[in-house]
């Protein structure tokens, strides 16, 4: 019976080892883009760099996130909410743009994030 005890308890730990060493952590910290122009940075220092097609310059400032929302704030102090999702190496984007359009952007990890040099 405390051989059977045994046994369970370390099958048990090997199991929650393995569930959780499979697990890949989700980082919002990497170069994102799509095919279409669209591309935005996300640093560890909370700075961002972006792209959208039909911008002809880089969107650049600060960001902060809570839950599902993430609040892009450029230097000239003009915030654009956005609510994001990671799905493996995607990372969703749902936002209304300055029409008033909704705009759901699909970008792809495509590179570490990178330090802009950028200092407040």
């Amino acid at each position: 019976m405390v051989k059977r005890r045994i046994c369970l308890i370390a099958l048990l730990a090997c199991f929650i080892m393995m569930l959780f060493s499979c697990a890949e952590k989700i980082t919002l910290y990497a170069t994102w883009s799509d095919g279409n122009g669209n591309s935005i940075m996300f640093n560890e220092q909370f700075n961002y760099t972006a792209r959208f097609a039909g911008q002809s310059d880089d969107s650049i400032g600060t960001y902060t996130w809570y839950l599902n929302t993430i609040v892009l704030t450029d230097t000239n102090k003009n915030s654009t909410f956005m609510e994001w999702d990671i799905r493996g190496n995607t990372l969703y984007l749902t936002f209304t743009d300055s029409n008033g359009d909704n705009q759901v952007l699909a970008l792809t990890k495509t590179g570490p994030a990178v330090n802009t040099g950028e200092e407040e």
